[in-house]
């Protein structure tokens, strides 16, 4: 009986908290957005540390942790949008409509003004020494210790121009956890970017 109940209780709450998302997506305000601060508007106009693309500046406040992306004009510095994490949780009609058509700009997207924009990005990342990409290239091929197994292996480094060739090899064979996410194989060889970027991944047989 209780089963029942606590069945019936937790399909309730399922269906509210549904219906609650489908009213907040039907309901949004239309309250004019955004409104841009001095504050803002003045790091547009003084900005000399964003990127320039297409005619479109781009000034980056942390949109990977959900921050904000704005977007401005470069010669008259007037704003276009603000996009990352602005789009994530949307209550207003008009940032709904500006992340769908200005989310980035389309002079921006027509001249692949992303590619660009990642590029100059990792630029200012700081060089990776040895010991960071051994350790990113641990991870990266599933070698982290699990709390019931852990996978063995073993790394060989070589230093190159264009950053570092690692090749992990699976002491022993691969666990099941492994092979589950790799698929069979007895290794996997990086390439690394001076930055940390991955740049290329191949599996070893």
């Amino acid at each position: 009986m209780k089963s029942v109940a606590l069945r019936s209780i937790l399909l309730f709450i399922a269906l509210a908290s549904n219906g609650a998302y489908a009213a907040e997506a039907e309901h949004l305000t239309d309250e004019a957005w955004p409104t841009w601060s001095s504050r803002e508007l003045d790091a547009f106009r003084a900005s000399k540390q964003h990127f320039a693309c297409a005619g479109i500046g781009a000034l980056d406040a942390n949109s990977a942790i959900d921050g904000p992306l704005y977007f401005f004009r470069e010669t008259t510095r007037e704003p276009v949008s603000v996009c990352g994490g602005a789009c994530m949780m949307i209550t207003r009609k008009a940032q709904k409509k500006m992340c769908q058509e200005q989310c980035p700009p389309p002079a921006w997207k027509a001249a692949s003004c992303d590619e660009k924009f990642r590029d100059y990005r990792i630029s200012l990342l700081p060089d990776i020494d040895e010991e960071k990409a051994r350790r990113e290239a641990f991870t990266g091929a599933g070698c982290v210790v699990r709390e019931q197994q852990s996978m063995k292996c073993d790394l060989r480094v070589v230093n190159v121009e264009r950053g570092w060739w690692i090749e992990v090899l699976y002491v022993g064979g691969q666990d099941s956890w492994t092979r589950s996410v790799f698929g069979p194989r007895s290794g996997v060889r990086f390439l690394f970017g001076n930055k940390g970027q991955y740049l290329e991944t191949h599996a070893i047989p």
